[in-house]
């Protein structure tokens, strides 16, 4: 029996018996504004606003930060600025009952004001692998109440990551392409990726090496740190190459012109928020690196 109909049944007994609590007698639309999807949420992560939509709570979306461009319907979302530098006013302003993000979000004493304001706070770990982003699923389902959904996504999800990867094992590479990631804001600011970072995860799950293993995290891009590494490709996101003014620009960085990817200009450009973070769209990052992989001679 719908909420709807139960709630006419009780009306019409009251009635009959001759009392009509208040309780009853209040307006159909009291009783619907309590249902749970009635959370005011803010999400401070590009991957988990992703997940959030795919989960069908987007309504419940007040606030994303400025990594979270993805679906569209995110971009116009209103802005509580970078998930490493927010503000408890600027997030406490948008009246929130729940704040979604990973270990990134910060800094750690503004995620504890807006605690102390009463605000629920999930903070999910980071884990840079196909396990990593089906866990995160099941997890920001389990705390927004869409728990079927969220088990019917990584099914899904499951599904086709084990399709590419048996599909990319099978492949023509005779080698692991050797990849150079490079990231930046413009010249002064750029830095390559190592191990331990969702890039480097991306990379191998599409077949090819990252050439930046003796370190992890990030580090600045310098002659001497990609001496000998000899890529085959640099992979840039989309903003980062706009920002160093096109190709032309990046193959202008130190050492790259060195490269065997520099001397061929070959350079791969992707969407920032596909490259930068794995999420739900893994499966389509993965099929567009790897496509691009295939393309480089042997």
């Amino acid at each position: 029996m719908d909420l709807l109909h139960r709630i006419t049944s009780t009306r019409s007994r009251f009635k009959r018996l001759g009392v009509f609590a208040g309780l009853v007698a209040l307006p159909l639309v009291s009783f619907l504004q309590a249902a749970p999807n009635a959370q005011r949420i803010v999400s401070v992560n590009g991957p988990i606003t992703e997940i959030l939509y795919s989960l069908g709570v987007g309504d419940s979306i007040v606030g994303t930060d400025t990594t979270s461009v993805f679906p569209p319907a995110a971009a116009n979302t209103r802005k509580v600025g970078y998930q490493r530098s927010l503000s408890a006013e600027g997030v406490l302003s948008l009246k929130p009952s729940l704040i979604l993000g990973t270990e990134d979000a910060g800094p750690p004493p503004v995620i504890e004001q807006i605690r102390s304001a009463g605000v629920s706070v999930s903070i999910l770990r980071e884990v840079h692998s196909v396990d990593g982003v089906a866990d995160k699923i099941e997890k920001v389902g389990a705390i927004v109440g869409r728990d079927a959904r969220a088990k019917e996504l990584v099914a899904l999800f499951k599904t086709r990551m084990d399709s590419l990867q048996a599909s990319i094992g099978k492949s023509a590479l005779k080698r692991k392409p050797r990849i150079l990631f490079v990231y930046g804001r413009g010249p002064g600011s750029v830095f390559i990726a190592g191990r331990e970072t969702a890039v480097d995860s991306l990379i191998g799950l599409a077949g090819g090496e990252n050439v930046m293993k003796s370190f992890t995290g990030f580090k600045p891009l310098t002659a001497e740190a990609i001496a000998g590494a000899n890529p085959d490709m640099i992979l840039t996101p989309l903003r980062s190459s706009e920002s160093f003014g096109g190709n032309a620009g990046l193959l202008g960085l130190p050492g790259i012109s060195l490269t065997r990817a520099g001397r061929e200009s070959r350079i791969f450009r992707m969407e920032d928020s596909l490259l930068l973070a794995l999420g739900i769209r893994l499966p389509e990052a993965v099929e567009t690196l790897h496509r691009e992989l295939k393309r480089i001679p042997q």
